[in-house]
């Protein structure tokens, strides 16, 4: 088991360094929400902003946009909210998204046993944060998952299951000179299950 851990932070040492650096923070977000709705901002308007300014270069599907337009109250889902199962594609997975990001978007997926690579908060606004998670799976296939809010409970080497939008596609170079690809997520819910 940790000869295991150690090799997955081998391969993935160079997404560890400042994938948040990129963000700044919501103040002119803030700003576009008030002047254009009078309240604060959606989660449309939250992760179009981060695909703008972090270093995990993607691009929203039009399907991920449409749900985080219709589906505010999901980023994050507060814990009485009970999700129909029908919005979830028990099916789905990196296999899928990889092969064609635009096809997705328009149903959540769960990740369960996801191994929390890295884990970073940062303060976009007074008292509000923004959660980044490098997460890889039992394939060993990576997801940067992007949480409105604080996870209090989730640390590096914890395992977690995530319920997350598939926003796209993105990648790094990695240690060996390579690529790696990731698939971004809006974070909907992430539970720890250590």
């Amino acid at each position: 088991m940790a000869a295991k851990t150690i090799m997955k932070r081998i391969a993935i040492a160079a997404l560890s360094a400042v994938i948040l650096q990129g963000v700044t923070p919501l103040d002119s977000l803030n700003v576009y929400a008030s002047e254009n709705t009078g309240a604060s901002y959606t989660a449309l308007d939250l992760y179009t902003y981060i695909q703008d300014q972090c270093s995990t270069e993607y691009t929203l599907t039009e399907k991920a946009e449409t749900f985080l337009e219709e589906h505010d109250d999901f980023f994050p889902a507060s814990p009485e909210l009970v999700i129909p199962d029908e919005m979830i594609d028990a099916e789905l997975d990196f296999r899928h998204i990889n092969k064609n990001p635009s096809r997705y978007g328009d149903k959540l997926m769960r990740i369960s046993d996801a191994y929390v690579i890295q884990v970073q908060e940062e303060e976009m606004e007074e008292g509000h944060y923004l959660t980044w998670l490098n997460l890889i799976d039992g394939e060993e296939q990576q997801y940067s998952v992007y949480y409105n809010g604080e996870l209090d409970d989730v640390f590096e080497d914890d395992t977690v299951e995530v319920t997350g939008l598939p926003l796209g596609t993105s990648s790094f170079e990695n240690t060996e000179g390579g690529d790696t690809l990731v698939v971004v997520l809006a974070g909907c819910r992430v539970n720890n299950i250590d």
